[in-house]
């Protein structure tokens, strides 16, 4: 998705955190946005409460009070490759160290593999650590993607969509993309694949 250009775009457009915060230092506060944000607040404002089940809030807050680089990604992480939390805070603990990498087919970059639960059996799951400047060339999704990334961030081409540390990209099946890391520091990203990808020669 390109970046969001007028009030309507940053208001009603669906936006990573890192996104939204840059598109909001582009456009500023004009009056259009912070009517708009009013008009929200008071929808949402509007709406039934939802409270959440005590068992998402105590992993929530477990994974918040972690440690370790990637330990506040815990339950997100669980989520993604539906493993319990004890194996996801096992697999984040695993990739602050880069020795434990294995290089993958594209330069630059480097696997951890991970072994999903149930709910994504068969499907192609990784923790992967690229260096600056390295990407991965265009390919098309045989299914579903989602990245998360945890430590620094990448571009997409085409789009010019930036993805930073926290922000989670979705991908759907029979899409196809390329990206390359964008910063100074490596970029640590889980990702799981439906169906796995091919890439384009």
């Amino acid at each position: 998705m390109p970046p969001p250009r007028t009030p309507d775009e940053l208001l009603f457009s669906p936006l990573s955190p890192s996104a939204l915060a840059r598109a909001e230092r582009e456009i500023g506060a004009t009056p259009e946005v912070t009517e708009g944000r009013r008009a929200i607040v008071a929808l949402a404002r509007s709406l039934e409460p939802v409270t959440p089940r005590a068992s998402l809030r105590s992993r929530v807050v477990a994974s918040a009070s972690e440690g370790g680089r990637y330990g506040r990604y815990t339950d997100r992480l669980a989520r993604l490759f539906d493993v319990p939390l004890d194996e996801a805070r096992s697999l984040l603990r695993r990739a602050e160290d880069p020795a434990n990498f294995v290089p993958g087919p594209v330069p630059g970059t480097a696997w951890l593999l991970v072994t999903p639960g149930p709910a994504f059996a068969g499907a192609l799951a990784a923790i992967g650590r690229m260096a600056p400047g390295a990407g991965v060339p265009d390919h098309i999704h045989r299914g579903e993607e989602t990245t998360l990334v945890l430590e620094g961030g990448f571009l997409e081409a085409g789009t010019g969509e930036e993805v930073w540390r926290g922000d989670e990209l979705f991908k759907p099946k029979a899409s196809e993309h390329s990206f390359q890391v964008i910063g100074e520091t490596p970029c640590v990203a889980a990702v799981i694949a439906q169906g796995g990808v091919k890439l384009k020669r």
